[in-house]
């Protein structure tokens, strides 16, 4: 009895759970990696949204309200908790839960599978770092926590399809996860469905269970329309975004194949090989191949073993079309494992050949992410390292930053203050100082030092000057100091702020709203072909203003324009 409990799966998701939460109790620093700003733009939103402010509705973002609602809650209740694990893991506060009812239902049935379910959910939501490299040296990476968040709801979605056979514990998984997919990513919530809508055709998902998911899920959204009108906003901001985006998905599905080949070819050669393995065993055998006890042998012909894997790679590519690199493919772990259990035993099929094929797929994306978490904790651990020194950040700076790292970041600020002209020149050209500048964490440091130099030339300007900036805005793709210095950020505009596809047109709200800020910020350390198309963008609003050099990284727009310039 007492081995029964110790080897329980769901035991054992409490304690992992603990664990994580232990973790965001006290501060834990962490090695910064590529595009480590991505996480600020959680901080800019949970600021936003403790002053009262709504996502979509008062502000614009890329994705949907969940996660940043979600970071809030975890922000407060984990004041010394790092941002990055607070962004990457709050979205256990949905994805818990629902596992928990998997391994509820799962559980007595077979511990094996439960527990290979769980030992890859456990993986993937704890560990933060994309399946991809972005960069050579080991870091934490802040790039497309959405993805990774939506990667995991969609991962439990596949595996409530495929393995949960209580139909009332089906229901609410169908329920939950399709609108955490919703309200996270949009392409999350496609790519889930095209999985819900393959199912529904093989029989895996009855009419009476689809039509109820539906009505709850056009209900609860509804709601919250009549509420605040936060869905007829994010629906709008999707189409702009669309717009926007247009013609561009074919190549971005060429780069997402180019970028996990041999997770497709393997995915590929797996399908091919269960074709042949189908058509030897001869028609109709496996009409009931990827089947549990949820449905019976009137299953569609499509029910397919091999078409089931191809919908799920499809789904995952077509996820891996935007922010490439995180863990989409996961989607497809579940249903290798439901085709390994459906093919043992099968005379036409080599068990030793079938291990080999999964294995080439499976490895690339479990593997991967494994090497990165070994090789950047041990890096952290035992590596000539730095904390970042700062005055003013407070969890922000919670990094750990290579040696090399940080003497390049103190010495390419040094360099970008004495030559600012020179790299406005080059991206007045349309170029970067390098392809892989936002990867870089030298790059990474170097803006945390010119932030934490920066607050401190704010807070001395304004006693210089007896004033108080309320309002503050960066000309940047994140907006912290706000956070930081626990003043207001100004409304309607973008956060997450990329100027060449995720910000739409300037209209009259977000004009006056810029117009109305106290401080807007202009980096120089380097300037970016990005920082001159934001410049570009708000150009309106900051007509009239006067220009000021607070520090050798930053100048200022300001209103009172009788204040000294310096």
């Amino acid at each position: 009895m007492f081995s029964s409990v110790l080897t329980s799966p769901q035991l054992w998701l409490v304690v992992f759970l603990c664990l994580l939460a232990a973790m965001l109790i006290y501060p834990v620093s962490l090695m910064i990696g590529p595009m480590y700003w991505d996480t600020f733009i959680y901080l800019d939103a949970a600021g936003r949204i403790s002053q009262g402010q709504t996502p979509i509705v008062d502000f614009f973002a890329p994705v949907g309200p969940l996660g940043y609602y979600l970071f809030a809650l975890f922000e407060w209740l984990f004041p010394n908790g790092n941002p990055l694990l607070l962004a990457d893991w709050c979205i256990l506060v949905v994805a818990a839960p629902a596992m928990s009812l998997i391994l509820f239902d799962i559980g007595p049935r077979s511990r094996i599978i439960a527990w290979s379910l769980l030992a890859g959910f456990m993986i993937f939501a704890a560990l933060p770092f994309n399946v991809f490299g972005f960069y050579p040296y080991p870091g934490v990476e802040g790039f497309g926590i959405y993805n990774r968040q939506s990667a995991l709801l969609m991962y439990l979605l596949t595996t409530a399809v495929l393995f949960v056979d209580n139909r009332s514990i089906r229901l609410v998984l169908f329920i939950i996860l399709t609108l955490a997919l919703f309200l996270t990513k949009i392409t999350g919530f496609i790519s889930g469905g095209l999985v819900l809508a393959f199912a529904f055709a093989c029989g895996l998902i009855k009419v009476r269970t689809a039509i109820m998911t539906a009505i709850v899920f056009l209900a609860v959204l509804g709601v919250w329309q009549i509420y605040d009108g936060t869905i007829g906003y994010y629906i709008q901001d999707i189409l702009a975004l669309t717009t926007r985006n247009e013609g561009v998905l074919l190549p971005r599905f060429l780069t997402a194949t180019s970028h996990f080949t041999g997770v497709v070819i393997a995915g590929g050669l797996l399908a091919l090989y269960l074709i042949i393995s189908d058509m030897k065993d001869g028609a109709g055998r496996f009409v009931t191949r990827m089947t549990g006890s949820t449905i019976d042998g009137s299953a569609f012909a499509i029910h397919r073993d091999w078409l089931w894997l191809s919908v799920l790679l499809f789904a995952g590519l077509f996820f891996e079309t935007q922010n490439t690199g995180s863990h989409a493919f996961i989607i497809v772990l579940p249903g290798v494992l439901k085709i390994w259990l459906n093919n043992q035993g099968r005379q036409r099929v080599s068990g030793a050949v079938l291990a080999l094929l999964i294995a080439f797929m499976c490895v690339p994306i479990v593997g991967g992410l494994l090497h990165k978490a070994i090789r950047t904790t041990a890096v952290s651990l035992i590596g000539d390292n730095y904390a970042l020194e700062n005055r003013n950040l407070g969890t922000i700076g919670q990094v750990i930053v290579k040696d090399v790292s940080y003497k390049r970041a103190e010495r390419m600020k040094k360099h970008y203050e004495e030559n600012v002209p020179v790299t406005r020149r080059l991206s007045e050209e349309g170029e970067m100082q390098s392809f892989l500048l936002y990867s870089e964490p030298g790059f990474q440091t170097m803006w945390l030092m010119m932030h934490d130099e920066l607050i401190d030339a704010i807070e001395a300007y304004e006693r210089e000057n007896d004033l108080t900036f309320d309002t503050i805005f960066t000309l940047d793709f994140t907006n912290i100091v706000p956070f930081v210095m626990d003043r207001k950020a100004p409304q309607h505009v973008a956060i997450g702020a990329d100027p060449f596809r995720a910000i739409p047109p300037l209209d009259a709200k977000t004009t006056q709203a810029v117009r109305d800020t106290d401080l807007i910020l202009s980096p120089k350390c380097p300037v970016t072909p990005a920082i001159l198309l934001l410049e570009q963008i708000y150009r309106p609003a900051l007509d009239g203003r006067r220009k000021i050099e607070l520090t050798g990284c930053f100048d200022a727009y300001i209103l009172d324009t009788d204040a000294p310039a310096q």
